[in-house]
């Protein structure tokens, strides 16, 4: 039997830390840098890999994607890529900081899998693989003024997704966002300004 005493502290904390995050996340409509802050540590940025459009529920994605690369090869941006997934396996997965989504009108993708892993999207707007956040990195937040709008300017949704507040830090709408990646790929702070988190 474990006792208390025996139980890890740090990896209890880690652990609980997560799923408050996650819960957290799942109510709020839109997040600040000012909320980011408060939640994820100044050097403990999280840039993670996202799921192709109409990826399937783990852990039923990685025993079914064999990475055949038939997803990869249809992809006219070379957004998705082969990665190591925790147990070792190479899967089909994106990179929103290096090559996001650009969120292809009939998302071939989806339908160029053979294994089921990728289920087929009629249309763009099915495509739902994350959701993005601005950070305490944002030039914005730096400068206490709006000296930067790139994340709306090449937003795909334009004001429907971003809006500044009066602080002139961009508001992004979750129920909006697609986690596409595109405004991350191009936030002047790369990797920092803004993260993606997957769905």
């Amino acid at each position: 039997m474990v006792k208390e005493k025996d139980i890890d502290r740090k990896t209890f904390f880690k652990a609980s830390n997560s799923l408050l995050q996650e819960s957290v996340f799942n109510f709020l409509d839109s997040y600040s840098p000012e909320f980011m802050k408060k939640i994820i540590p100044r050097n403990k940025i999280p840039n993670k890999l996202l799921y192709p459009p109409g990826a399937i529920k783990e852990p039923l994605y990685s025993e079914k994607c064999t990475g055949c690369d038939k997803c990869i090869e249809i992809c006219p941006y070379d957004s998705i890529i082969l990665s190591e997934n925790k147990d070792g396996k190479m899967v089909a997965m994106i990179n929103p900081y290096e090559t996001p989504c650009y969120l292809c009108a009939d998302v071939p993708c989806s339908k160029a899998c053979p294994e089921g892993a990728l289920l087929p999207l009629d249309n763009r707007m099915e495509i739902k693989i994350g959701f993005a956040a601005p950070t305490f990195h944002c030039k914005n937040q730096k400068a206490k003024k709006k000296v930067c709008t790139i994340c709306r300017d090449v937003c795909p949704f334009l004001d429907d997704c971003v809006k500044f507040n009066i602080a002139n830090i961009p508001m992004i709408k979750k129920n909006v966002c697609n986690g596409c990646g595109i405004c991350a790929n191009n936030c002047p702070e790369l990797g920092k300004g803004i993260i993606i988190f997957p769905r």
